[in-house]
C-alpha cells in the first residue's frame, strides 16, 4: 500500500495519481480488516490512521473521522489509553471543524470513560476535563438532549467526589440547578 502512495520515478510516469491514492487508500482499508480479524490492533489502527490521512489529504468521499474512530477502538482494545486519546482528540478536533458538536460531545465522553477506569489520579483529572469538554461541546448543538448534559454532569460530580477534588461541592450544586 505505501508504494502505491509513493511510487518509483518509472511507476509515477505510467500511472494516474488519482489511481494510485485510490488502490493504496483500499490497500490500508483492506490490511486494516484483516488485522482487527486477526486481532492485530496495534497493526490494524496503523492502517485505519493511513486510511484517515489519505481520506482527509485526498478529500476522499469517506469520512475519515470513522477510520481514527476505528483506530480508536483498536488502541482501546490493547489498553494503549494514550494513543486512544492521541486519536480520540483527531476526531474531537474535526467533528468541532465540521460542527458536529454532539458527536465531539460522545468522543469526550468516551475518552472520559476510558480515564475513568485507570486507577490513577492523573488519568481521573483528564477524565474531569473531557467531561467538562464533553458538556460544552453538548451545549454547542442545539439538538443535543438536556438528558446527555445532565449525565455528563452528574459523572464529572461523581467522579470529583470520589476522588475529593476540590469543588466537588460546586460540581454537585450545578447538576442540582439542571
Amino acid at each position: 500500500a505505501q508504494q502505491k502512495l509513493n511510487p518509483g520515478c518509472c511507476s509515477a510516469l505510467f500511472t494516474n495519481q488519482h489511481d494510485r491514492i485510490d488502490k493504496a487508500f483500499n490497500l490500508f482499508k483492506e490490511s486494516a480488516q484483516l488485522y482487527t480479524l486477526d486481532k492485530q490492533y496495534e497493526q490494524a489502527a496503523n492502517s485505519y490512521i493511513k486510511c484517515a490521512e489519505i481520506a482527509q489529504a485526498n478529500n476522499n468521499e469517506e469520512d475519515p473521522i470513522e477510520f481514527w474512530e476505528e483506530a480508536m477502538h483498536c488502541y482501546k482494545k490493547i489498553n494503549n489509553i494514550d494513543k486512544y486519546a492521541q486519536t480520540a482528540n483527531k476526531c474531537i478536533h474535526m467533528c468541532k471543524q465540521q460542527s458536529k458538536f454532539k458527536r465531539a460531545g460522545d468522543f469526550e465522553l468516551a475518552k472520559a470513560e476510558l480515564y475513568e477506569t485507570q486507577v490513577t489520579q492523573e488519568y481521573h483529572k483528564e477524565a474531569i476535563a473531557s467531561y467538562d469538554k464533553g458538556i460544552e461541546c453538548y451545549l454547542l448543538d442545539k439538538d443535543v438532549a438536556h438528558n446527555k448534559v445532565m449525565e455528563a454532569k452528574i459523572r464529572k460530580a461523581d467522579l470529583m467526589c470520589m476522588n475529593g477534588v476540590n469543588g466537588d461541592v460546586n460540581a454537585i450544586a450545578e447538576v442540582k440547578t439542571i
